[in-house]
């Protein structure tokens, strides 16, 4: 209300337009020539000249005329020169205004315009969706192929409702293709779809799983994005291991981890760990799962739930590392500084002095 109050007071005012300081300024500067050229006359007549004009300079000589015109032409050139500005000043503000309508209009227009392109982007989108959606219920691979493409195109895109919907389609496909041996180029285009969807922030709601137990290439994909996913008879290999964006969300069942780094989170059981490096370990993983020339350097270990019963299971677990070849450097034999009742390394593992080769490829500093 008083910014209303304030614009309409201003408005109030009465305002010169800037073809009125225009005229004004034109007057002033004809004025002011006129003015000057007279006394320009009166103060160059002749002091021997006995004429009106030397009768009206009271007798004064040339110089003293002059002295005494001077403060009115500067006062007459300042005139002048106020007019010029205040219109030069005006019709720069009538400019900058209309300018700055052009730009409201402009940026109007790209609201508009982009308000059409969202709708039509959303459009397209569900087109895409459904079409995706039907091409996956083919039979010819290469359509469904070209189904998960388009499903992809939906998921990278991050637009709501359908980029989460498109989560949820691919979750399905990859767990139906998960199933055949046949259809393992479709699991990957599930799964490399779904990790793209997953690097955009979209995120399934489904619980999938997958049992290679029968399947002649039972290599476990990284399929992040998920809310669970569980390997059954899987074999891990050290670099896909390494594509597991949340480990939390992992779950693994009987499977064969080669070559991997083992890292707080990894929720493994009846497992065997063959050549990898163990990083982090509790009771209940050392208990649950089997060891094979691993690298124990630099280990953390964690008693969490283990019971009484089971602790002579867990000492006899620990005497069978070294017969399985599992080691740890000579330096790092007192690591395990997490149990309240730290174990002696040195005991259960052989101790190996590794080369300046080695020490660069097991750097736990940078595990």
């Amino acid at each position: 209300m008083a910014d209303e109050h304030e614009e309409k007071a201003v408005s109030d005012y009465a305002t010169l337009s800037d073809k009125d300081w225009f005229t004004l300024a034109l007057v002033t500067f004809l004025l002011s020539a006129i003015i000057i050229a007279g006394a320009a006359i009166w103060v160059f007549a002749p002091d021997e000249q006995k004429s009106l004009w030397r009768a009206f300079s009271g007798g004064s000589s040339m110089v003293q005329r002059a002295q005494a015109f001077a403060p009115f032409g500067v006062a007459l050139g300042a005139v002048v020169t106020f007019c010029t500005i205040a219109w030069r000043g005006v019709l720069n503000t009538r400019q900058l205004e209309y300018q700055a309508e052009q730009i409201k209009h402009q940026a109007q227009q790209l609201a508009l315009a982009q308000k059409q392109n969202d709708a039509k982007d959303e459009e397209n989108l569900a087109k895409l969706l459904m079409e995706g959606t039907k091409l996956l219920g083919a039979e010819q691979a290469s359509h469904i192929l070209a189904g998960i493409a388009a499903l992809q195109s939906v998921v990278v895109s991050a637009k709501l409702p359908f980029a989460p919907v498109g989560m949820d389609i691919l979750a399905d496909q990859a767990q139906a293709a998960g199933k055949e041996d046949s259809t393992r180029n479709i699991l990957e285009a599930a799964a490399n779809a779904l990790n793209e969807g997953a690097r955009a922030g979209q995120k399934s709601r489904r619980k999938i799983s997958f049992n290679f137990f029968n399947n002649a290439e039972d290599r476990a994909l990284a399929i992040n994005g998920m809310v669970e996913v569980k390997y059954y008879n899987a074999e891990v290999s050290g670099a896909e291991f390494s594509q597991f964006d949340d480990l939390k969300s992992y779950i693994f069942r009987k499977c064969v981890f080669n070559n991997c780094t083992i890292k707080k989170g990894v929720q493994a059981r009846d497992c065997t760990f063959k050549n990898s490096r163990i990083r982090h370990l509790t009771d209940r993983m050392m208990l649950d799962n089997t060891f094979e020339k691993c690298d124990f350097t630099g280990v953390t270990f964690r008693r969490i739930m283990v019971a009484r019963a089971r602790k002579a299971e867990l000492e006899e677990r620990l005497e069978a590392l070294r017969d399985k070849g599992n080691f740890m450097e000579v330096d790092y034999t007192d690591t395990s500084w997490l149990d309240p009742s730290p174990i002696t390394w040195g005991n259960y593992l052989e101790l190996r002095d590794v080369t300046e080769s080695e020490e660069d490829e097991f750097d736990i500093t940078t595990q």
